[in-house]
């Protein structure tokens, strides 16, 4: 008598089977989360530029036409050149778009006139990161004009 100890095909396949529902049900929600990862990373990007370019304001009592200056995130670009007869200029920080490309999502405008920073959100933006960051209460909070610069702080 020759026993052998193995699985069946059926067994097999109630194995894959299991296993293929569970994938079902795991992969959209694992999908959800780095998407969270995401919108949360770009949040904190939004939130470090906006500290970045105050500091640097207060400090040097003007904006920087080279953004190395200013601050080390990568994902930002002069939208508008920086104009050196009227000092300002538009600081755009780019998120991914669904087919994995750059797009513009949040714009800086920074003015040495006053020292200002105004923060307002790209209009009609196509990427889902792009997309949920306008909808969070956070994000809307840093919104409109920060008072950095000029005659209003006094010392």
């Amino acid at each position: 008598m020759n026993s052998t100890k193995a699985f069946t095909i059926i067994e097999m396949i109630f194995v894959i089977v299991i296993i293929g529902v569970l994938a079902l049900v795991a992969i959209p929600r694992l999908s959800a989360t780095y998407d969270d990862a995401r919108i949360s990373l770009v949040l904190k990007k939004v939130g470090t530029l906006i500290n970045d370019l105050g500091t640097y304001y207060t400090t040097k009592d003007f904006y920087s036409p080279n953004l190395e200056d200013m601050t080390y995130i990568s994902d930002v670009n002069y939208s508008q050149p920086w104009d050196s007869s009227t000092e300002k200029g538009i600081i755009t920080l780019y998120t991914p778009d669904n087919e994995k490309h750059l797009e513009p999502c949040v714009h800086f405008f920074i003015e040495n006139k006053d020292g200002n920073l105004t923060v307002f959100s790209a209009s009609s933006p196509i990427g889902d990161i792009c997309k949920s960051l306008h909808q969070i209460t956070t994000y809307k909070s840093l919104l409109g004009t920060k008072l950095i610069g000029g005659n209003r702080v006094k010392f």
